[in-house]
């Protein structure tokens, strides 16, 4: 099939899953989603075992959610991090306006944050890619069943960190809370920069070390590990300038430029 052709395939109209048979069997209709065309095309192939039907692929969580209520999977098998609407976000919309679609997180992030807003939504699993055919596969089946397959380290890690975590948010500075709240708003560093009126390379470095004192990976994490600890929220953060000068850092967010808050790595970009 050619690369437009599999393109225009999850368009396609699937048979509703009373009608789906694989061998004489009814079989789990399985909708992926995941930014990746290389990763899709490896998912399809992991999945194709008796049982089991790919029935359309989405390369964001908006298209996964719009061809859910089209396709009306048994399982979603999504991805954490895909432009606009991400995993997430999709799972939470999904269980609330299709909850016999069940979802399964499959993705690279070993994120006790991310694992914990997943349970939140209500997923079924939560398995990383780096795991065994059989326990993907399993993961759909068990889904399907009303059970669940959990990374057992990780749950462990959420059981044992949220505490740990909670403490840590609260020894952060009064800036970082105001950035961090502005994080959980969904804002970028620029907006950030202009909101409370510094320059976008001290912003970058908050966030930056914001990150590295909650021990998470990255400025979603964060906010996700802000979020449901109830710490900041809307209508938290202060307004331009407030406290102190606008333009003015407080102690421990020293004024960079850009330039070199870059070089502090990928979770301060923007």
């Amino acid at each position: 099939m050619s690369p437009a052709a599999r393109r225009r395939a999850p368009e396609r109209a699937a048979p509703p899953p009373s009608e789906r048979r694989d061998g004489g069997a009814r079989a789990i209709g399985v909708l992926v989603a995941d930014d990746h065309a290389i990763v899709r095309e490896g998912i399809r192939a992991l999945l194709a075992a008796p049982g089991i039907e790919v029935v359309g692929e989405a390369t964001s969580g908006g298209d996964a959610l719009r061809l859910a209520r089209d396709l009306r999977p048994d399982v979603l098998l999504t991805d954490v991090r895909m432009p606009g609407m991400d995993g997430l976000q999709a799972s939470a919309a999904l269980r609330r306006e299709l909850p016999e679609t069940a979802v399964v997180i499959l993705t690279n992030y070993d994120d006790e944050g991310y694992l914990a807003s997943a349970l939140d939504s209500g997923v079924a699993g939560f398995v990383l890619k780096g795991s065994s055919r059989e326990l993907i596969l399993s993961s759909i089946r068990s889904a399907v069943e009303g059970a669940s397959v959990i990374d057992a380290e990780l749950l462990r890690g959420v059981l044992a960190g949220d505490g740990a975590r909670s403490r840590r948010l609260a020894e952060l500075t009064e800036r970082e809370r105001e950035v961090l709240a502005l994080v959980v708003e969904g804002r970028s560093n620029p907006e950030i920069a202009e909101r409370l009126g510094f320059s976008v390379g001290t912003i970058k470095l908050v966030v930056h070390q914001l990150t590295g004192k909650l021990g998470v990976r990255d400025r979603v994490a964060a906010a996700v590990l802000a979020a449901r600890s109830g710490l900041v929220g809307p209508g938290e953060q202060a307004g331009p300038g407030e406290p102190g000068r606008p333009g003015e850092p407080e102690p421990g967010a020293p004024e960079v430029d850009a330039a070199a808050a870059d070089e502090a790595g990928p979770v301060a970009a923007g």
